[in-house]
């Protein structure tokens, strides 16, 4: 029972082996052919850099850092490596058929030789070494042909990287030409153009200057009595306009003193009008107090006989005393005199 356990062991450890192996197998496979096509993505980009951008670069990121590719050159890129992927299908269709007639005639000799069976001779198989033999041969005579087509397509490869950077070169110092020879173009236009507005210039001053030399020709030339006249007279004119000047730069003097005085006399206006107001409201509270304490002590000490008729001039209180009312238009003398005379009546009392 140990034993038939042991050996359950044992193909199952076969079985996990053999299943380990296989996903091993298809992972190497699988980053085999994913470094075989990461190898070709970047050869794809290198060479979409070199047939597409013309003095273009990509960094890590594949970010183009150089000029833009146009349309036409995208396209014709992409009809070229459409055309590059067809001529390779076709050349692993017609490598597959031929593929599959060797396996098809290996498959028919083995059926053959399993048909014959027991008929094999030793001729045979010595026949079969040659055949290796001779395989082999052509085999490494192919290996040393592709060995010295790889070299051959390495230098060549090398020659088209050199030769393509000296085209970038070349077409970027044309790009630079182009734009230099731009500028040019525009500076001459620019100087042609301001030529011509400087002969236009030029024939409209040589015009005027015609006309200024015809008039100063055709103006007479006084005489010297007349010059030392008119000389005599300008200085006279110039001195009268500097006595002016004088007497203008003393009359916005006095004008500023005038301004500043009629400051200070506003200013001392305002404040003797608000001083007047100031005490006329102060007199007036002053005149009331007086008033009411007046009529205090005059209903307290004073009291009057009634009248035997109502005179214009008195009014009546609230106990029925009558006292006179000050006429309308009244001076403020009189109230005065009147207050003083109170005063005196109540410190007499």
């Amino acid at each position: 029972m140990l034993a038939k356990e042991e050996e359950r062991l044992l193909a199952i450890e076969k079985n996990d082996e053999a299943a380990a192996d296989q996903i091993r197998g298809v992972l190497i496979a699988t980053a085999e052919e994913t470094a075989r096509r990461a190898k070709e993505l970047r050869l794809e980009r290198k060479l979409f850099a070199r047939s597409v951008l013309s003095g273009g670069e990509f960094d890590e990121k594949g970010d183009p850092n150089g000029p833009r590719a146009s349309a036409e050159e995208l396209l014709r890129y992409l009809e070229h490596r459409t055309s590059a992927h067809e001529s390779y299908l076709d050349k692993l269709r017609m490598q597959c058929a031929a593929t599959e007639q060797e396996i098809a005639r290996a498959q028919r000799r083995l059926r053959q030789h399993q048909v014959a069976g027991e008929t094999f001779r030793p001729v045979d198989f010595e026949q079969l070494g040659i055949e290796n033999e001779q395989f082999n041969e052509r085999a490494e005579q192919k290996s040393a042909e592709l060995v010295e087509l790889k070299g051959a397509s390495t230098r060549t490869v090398q020659a088209l990287n050199a030769t393509t950077d000296a085209l970038n070169d070349l077409v970027a110092e044309q790009n630079q030409l182009k734009k230099e020879y731009k500028s040019r173009c525009e500076y001459l236009a620019r100087c042609t153009k301001e030529m011509s507005s400087v002969a236009k210039e030029v024939v409209v001053a040589e015009k005027k200057n015609e006309a200024i030399r015809a008039k100063h020709e055709s103006v007479r030339a006084p005489t010297i009595e007349e010059y030392i006249a008119q000389r005599a007279e300008l200085f006279e004119l110039e001195k009268a306009e500097k006595n002016w000047r004088r007497k203008v730069e003393i009359a916005q003097g006095q004008v500023c003193a005038l301004r500043q005085k009629a400051a200070k006399l506003t200013v001392n206006r305002n404040a003797a009008l608000a001083y007047a107001v100031k005490r006329q409201n102060q007199r007036a509270t002053n005149l009331k107090a007086d008033t009411r304490n007046l009529r205090k002590a005059s209903l307290k000490y004073t009291p009057l006989p009634p009248p035997t008729q109502s005179h214009p001039g008195m009014v009546k209180v609230a106990d029925g005393d009558p006292f006179r009312a000050p006429p309308h238009g009244e001076s403020l003398v009189a109230n005065s005199k009147s207050l003083i005379h109170a005063k005196r009546q109540m410190k007499g009392n």
